[in-house]
């Protein structure tokens, strides 16, 4: 037997420490699934949206490297806080058809009344895309090569062996493999997209590979395979500066499915989004299903080469209204200027 807690809350037995470690893989696997790192704002993290994305910063009919930096919040009001950073480059190669990216993401699960790190997830991200123009359109295939480490804080759980044999408290110095509860995996991901500056259209797939993220050795977690689509059309108005972009993006991980449909509006320096958004997760072993229905909205500042936006995602779903709202504020800098050769078409992004 060993016990697992918050240290300050209720403890938890499990019968053994190999079931210790399934737990643990278990948890692994569902945070893979449900909290895969994605964004709202999914146009600033573009290489974790889909790698064919990379090196289409552009402004005034000019192309720009970009860097994007996202954080995100939820699960503020309850005991749990989960805590999502990262950073991103990408831009093209001069005089070439090619772009390049990367991006570091970090993730955090806080709990427990000393706001303990329980979990976290830290991925590093390298991309290559490459454009093949047409009269009409471009089409872009992006890869992208991810590293991840997933640890669990051990200092932040009691375990069977530290209880005193008087039972007088959680004492003694445990046994247990500490190094165990850490998890480094590698996984390759790809995608494609066509465009021009009235629509694009394209779709991606993220662990390709599906390595296996076990944290005990043959439990046999694998982290399933990530497919996203996003499309979108440009509706130009008679006003000066006015853009319309209907857009969607959907998406599927193992058991757990996502979408939205969102309306962006550029209106000279500001943008507006709104949409609608839902996910579903299934859960084999018990033969149980989730199912969870929001607004999400998006008010953003665009000054130059410089992009500030704000999103809130309101949970709807009756049963589900103690699930608090979700943050994430995001900030895009355009930097150098680039030339691509034989660049076309343009597209232009919704930041939301």
């Amino acid at each position: 037997m060993f016990v697992c807690s918050n240290m300050e809350n209720t403890k938890i037995a499990v019968p053994t420490p190999k079931i210790a470690f399934l737990f643990l893989g278990l948890l692994t696997a569902g945070f893979s699934y449900a909290q895969s790192p994605s964004f709202r704002q999914q146009f600033t993290q573009r290489i974790n949206t889909n790698p064919a994305l990379l090196g289409m910063g552009n402004y005034e009919g000019k192309d720009y490297g970009r860097v994007g930096a996202t954080s995100r919040a939820q699960w503020l009001s309850l005991e749990g806080r989960l805590f999502t950073q990262a950073l991103s480059y990408d831009g093209k190669l001069n005089n070439t058809r090619a772009s390049l990216g990367g991006s570091i993401i970090a993730t955090d699960l806080y709990s427990g009344s000393g706001n303990n790190a329980k979990y976290s997830h830290f991925m590093g991200t390298l991309g290559y895309a490459y454009t093949l123009p047409t009269r009409k359109f471009n089409t872009q295939f992006g890869i992208a090569l991810q590293y991840s480490n997933y640890s669990f804080g051990s200092g932040r759980y009691t375990w069977s062996d530290q209880v005193d044999p008087n039972f007088t408290g959680f004492v003694l110095p445990t046994q247990e493999p500490m190094a165990t509860i850490v998890k480094n995996a590698f996984h390759v991901s790809a995608g494609a997209l066509m465009y021009n500056k009235n629509f694009f259209f394209g779709g991606s797939v993220y662990n390709i590979n599906q390595p296996d993220i076990s944290i005990y050795p043959g439990n046999n977690m694998i982290l399933k395979t990530k497919i996203n689509i996003q499309g979108g059309v440009n509706l130009y108005s008679k006003i000066p500066g006015l853009i319309f972009t209907p857009h969607l993006y959907l998406m599927k991980q193992g058991t757990t499915s996502a979408g939205t449909v969102a309306l962006n509006v550029k209106l000279d320096n500001l943008q507006f989004g709104l949409g609608v958004q839902g996910s579903q997760f299934s859960d084999p072993i018990n033969n149980t299903k989730a199912s969870n229905v929001g607004l999400t909205n998006y008010v953003g500042f665009h000054y130059g080469k410089l992009n500030l936006g704000y999103s809130i995602d309101w949970n709807l779903t009756y049963g589900n209204g103690q699930l608090p709202i979700t943050h994430e504020i995001s900030l895009g800098i355009l930097t150098h200027q680039t030339t691509a050769k034989s660049q076309l078409h343009r597209v232009r992004l919704p930041e939301f």
